[in-house]
């Protein structure tokens, strides 16, 4: 009796232990698929994150280039307006002129068509006199006589033999567009604005526009991304220095939208 009884415990035991290694495996194959899964819910995330950042820059840049278009189309009108007035005032100058011209003009035909007309009523009445036959005249329909000189008005220009100072071009002051981004926005950006010129200027930089593209937030830390324009002689200076911005904010040329295209 003790012999079975004991063969029957050691049966119960072999398969509880059969059962036990059963359930580890199972427990190891759920614990692999659920790392897998783990891995998988980490990978759309960071797919996620990319994919709104991304998004984020195509509305930086959309918003940047509407911003563009709206100034290019605000200074084309302006300066269409400012032709207009030219036109207008140079139209009636020219309406004046021309119309002292022709009045000028009409004044001395009149009077040379009546010295022509004296002239041939004379000849005609000393040939009636003499009774002779005087074929009809024709009238002339121009009187062809020169104008004497002292009667036209000479323009006088306004440049002098020899003078070439009125020839001269436009020397447009370019400058070079940069990205700064990793600013800390701990403060407004019309301070940031103010500092980020004031540190250039100490370093010999002239900085001549700033234009906030973009604040992030990142937990507890926001940042700022800025556009900014450098005066092209002073770019040397920035591009040749790898330390001239702060500790932690870097830069890179600014690539405008239509570039993309």
């Amino acid at each position: 009796m003790d012999d079975c009884s004991r063969k029957k415990h050691v049966d119960v035991i072999k398969r509880l232990v059969n059962v036990v290694h059963d359930k580890d495996r199972q427990i190891y194959s759920l614990k692999t698929e659920l790392y897998d899964e783990k891995e998988k819910v980490t990978r759309l995330r960071s797919e996620i994150k990319l994919q709104s950042q991304d998004l984020k820059d195509q509305e930086d840049k959309i918003r940047t280039s509407d911003e563009q278009r709206q100034n290019v189309f605000n200074k084309i009108v302006n300066r269409l307006e400012s032709i207009d007035g030219k036109c207008k005032t140079l139209g009636k100058n020219t309406m004046s002129y021309s119309e002292a011209l022709n009045r000028s003009a009409g004044e001395k035909i009149h009077s040379q068509t009546k010295t022509a007309n004296s002239d041939l009523d004379n000849h005609q009445r000393k040939h009636n006199d003499k009774n002779t036959y005087v074929h009809a005249y024709a009238r002339p329909n121009t009187v062809d006589r020169p104008v004497p000189t002292e009667q036209i008005q000479q323009i006088q220009t306004r440049v002098t033999n020899g003078d070439t100072s009125v020839f001269r071009g436009v020397v447009r002051k370019r400058s070079r567009r940069i990205v700064l981004y990793n600013v800390t926005a701990d403060k407004p950006f019309e301070l940031v604005d103010t500092a980020i010129r004031n540190f250039a200027s100490s370093k010999g930089v002239n900085i001549t526009f700033v234009k906030l593209l973009i604040k992030r937030q990142y937990k507890d830390i926001a940042t700022y991304t800025l556009r900014a324009n450098i005066n092209e002689r002073d770019f040397a200076a920035v591009e040749n220095d790898d330390f001239f911005w702060p500790e932690g904010v870097y830069w890179r040329d600014y690539i405008p939208q239509n570039k993309h295209l």
